[in-house]
C-alpha cells in the first residue's frame, strides 16, 4: 500500500535534474523524467545493498525569471515495507508526480529521493536491505 504525504522540498539521497529544453509543461515528459530517476534509485539502492522506505518527488519552476508565477510542490510517497525494486519506486514517483503536477506552469527541476521513510512524513536515511 502506498501512503503519500505533502512535506517540505528534500533533503535527501536525491536525483535532481534540470529539466530540457528550458522548462517542461507536459505531465507526460515529467512522468519520463521521474521515472528514470527513480530507475536510477534502484540501481543505486541494490548496489550498495540498501531499501527504501519512501520516495519524494518535487517539481520546481525558475525562480530567476522575473514576474513568472512559482509552483515548488513536494509530496512524499510512502512503502509499507522498504524496497529497492524498480517497479515500485517508478510506480511511487508517478503516482507523486501525478498528485503534485499542476498544468499552466512551466516546470525548470523535476526530482525523485529516497529514504527510511516514516508515518510522519519525514523522509531520513535508506535503510540496509534485510535488516
Amino acid at each position: 500500500m502506498l501512503r503519500i504525504f505533502s512535506v517540505p522540498a528534500p533533503a535527501c539521497n536525491s536525483d535532481v535534474r534540470s529539466v530540457c529544453p528550458p522548462w517542461i509543461t507536459a505531465r507526460a515528459d515529467l512522468l519520463e523524467a521521474v521515472s528514470t530517476y527513480a530507475a536510477r534509485a534502484a540501481v543505486k539502492l541494490r548496489h550498495e545493498g540498501q531499501a527504501a522506505g519512501g520516495t519524494q518527488v518535487f517539481l520546481s519552476t525558475n525562480p530567476f525569471i522575473p514576474g513568472e508565477t512559482q509552483y515548488q510542490p513536494a509530496v512524499l510517497v510512502s512503502f509499507s515495507s522498504p524496497t529497492h525494486d524498480t517497479a515500485r519506486l517508478i510506480q511511487a514517483a508517478r503516482s507523486g508526480l501525478n498528485r503534485i503536477f499542476r498544468t499552466g506552469f512551466r516546470y525548470k527541476k523535476a526530482a525523485s529521493c529516497w529514504g527510511a521513510g516514516a508515518g510522519d512524513g519525514a523522509l531520513g536515511s535508506v535503510v540496509r536491505a534485510g535488516g
